[in-house]
């Protein structure tokens, strides 16, 4: 195969024929003839990239090549994930031997997208590994496994990202016959920026955009948590939210939700053993809570709830999580219109518990003090809201009788008729307030019962 390409002679640059031909497996090059002075100017290196740092600041320059992924320098062996030993320890913040970061890998090998390894989007943490001179890898050693096990495992997936590589090439201007020529061929970018090794790396691992709130995420993963994962969601009598998550019986729940994560949040979400660690239980335990409590009211709660520090508010906070399965389960049962629509309590709890949080926090009110105010003024609050206010206040000491009255609202609707059952002639509709009265009174009742027992 015949090419021509540009020479440099005496400062001025030509145009030759070159011949490329294989010979012992390997390809060579020779020169054919010289057709003249080229007429336009050398057009610049292309093989040349680069990637704005985090802080918008610096410019790091990269010389894109195409290399041998068995000979670059990683930090983890892409079968066993034990730690490579020559592999510098600063330059990995990483903990790749953990089962999170091995299931990130395999996925990632199990779908390896060419697109998203070949494509130059000139960022740190995207495209092609990046790589020092010495063949060490300083960012995407994942990626750098995952090819590597893709090839071993997946071969017919890695020989889509090998034509996909020989096709680019030129537009690299690299040699495109160097894909043949090595065994495991990857595309990087090797740094021509002098840094700071440690700090680089470093960078490179850093999120570019601004993190999500924990409010902000919870309302994201609202939309992951379906009816029919919060219908199934169990939480046993004397059981903690926590306690359920972590269950066996609640696997397909959390499975279901993490399935809808990318692999690199996965990872966050999972300990050494491949099992939900703190930050997954509140992740999921923050979704469920969301995707009950909707809307404007629910986000104002979710900020009282998740971010107050008083201890009252947290009580109710406690309360509501111990109850959160059976509230899940009533207001799966409304939505879908199993249940009247008048029964949902979820936005009524939610400006009950804001207007709690304001009365704690505001030095001299009571709550006495701000029904009085309500009175005069222009209600915040519906009668009902009120009511449950001031609920909320009597037991804001015990999470546990906050539990207690939720749940048995929450199963008095679970065991109300449908819509559908009930006579419009016959039958009179029980109201929200009478169910929520109800439910109090028994809670109350028990109590009473309780103390003349003992």
């Amino acid at each position: 195969m015949a090419y021509t390409r540009l020479k440099k002679v005496n400062g001025h640059d030509y145009l030759e024929i070159v011949e490329s031909f294989r010979e012992n497996g390997k390809v060579r090059h020779r020169y054919l003839r010289y057709i003249g002075a080229a007429e336009t100017p050398r057009i610049k290196q292309r093989n040349k990239t680069f990637a704005i740092g985090i802080n918008g600041l610096i410019r790091y320059e990269f010389e894109l090549k195409i290399v041998d992924a068995t000979k670059l320098m990683i930090s983890h062996a892409p079968f066993t994930f034990a730690p490579n030993p020559d592999y510098p320890v600063e330059l990995q913040p990483r903990i790749r031997d953990r089962a999170a970061a091995r299931l990130q890998v395999m996925e990632m090998a199990a779908k390896l997208d060419p697109d998203a390894l070949l494509d130059d989007f000139r960022s740190l943490d995207r495209g092609s590994p990046i790589v020092g001179n010495d063949g060490i890898v300083e960012s995407g050693n994942g990626c750098v496994m995952a090819i590597l096990l893709t090839a071993d495992q997946h071969p017919e997936i890695y020989a889509t990202y090998r034509k996909a590589l020989k096709a680019l090439a030129p537009k690299y201007a690299l040699p495109f016959e160097l894909v043949d020529e090595f065994k495991i061929p990857v595309l990087v970018r090797e740094r021509i920026t002098v840094v700071d090794r440690r700090v680089f790396v470093q960078e490179c691992n850093n999120p570019t955009t601004m993190e999500s709130s924990p409010v902000e995420k919870a309302k994201i993963d609202a939309t992951r948590i379906t009816i029919e994962m919060l219908t199934s969601f169990e939480v046993l009598d004397g059981e903690t939210i926590t306690d359920a998550i972590h269950s066996i019986r609640n696997n397909p729940i959390t499975t279901a939700f993490l399935s809808k994560l990318s692999a690199n949040e996965q990872a966050c979400l999972l300990d050494a053993h491949g099992a939900l660690n703190q930050d997954g239980v509140v992740r999921i335990k923050r979704a469920i809570f969301a995707s009950v409590f909707k809307g404007d009211a629910g986000l104002r709660l979710s900020e009282c709830l998740f971010e107050s520090t008083d201890e009252h508010v947290s009580n109710c906070f406690n309360g509501i999580l111990k109850s959160l399965g059976i509230l899940a389960k009533s207001e799966a049962l409304i939505s879908r219109g199993y249940r009247q629509c008048g029964y949902s309590i979820s936005e009524d709890l939610a400006e009950a518990i804001s207007e709690l949080a304001i009365i704690k926090n505001t030095l001299g009110l009571t709550l006495e003090t701000y029904l009085a105010q309500s009175q005069m003024l222009d209600r915040k609050l519906t009668v009902f809201q009120e009511s449950v206010l001031t609920v909320l206040a009597q037991h804001c000491r015990s999470a546990k009788q906050i539990s207690a009255v939720l749940s048995r609202y929450c199963q008095l609707v679970i065991d109300s008729p449908p819509p559908s059952q009930r006579s419009f002639i016959s039958d009179v509709l029980v109201t929200k307030e009478d169910l929520f009265e109800t439910a109090v009174k028994k809670i109350s009742d028990k109590e009473v019962n309780n103390s003349t027992a003992s």
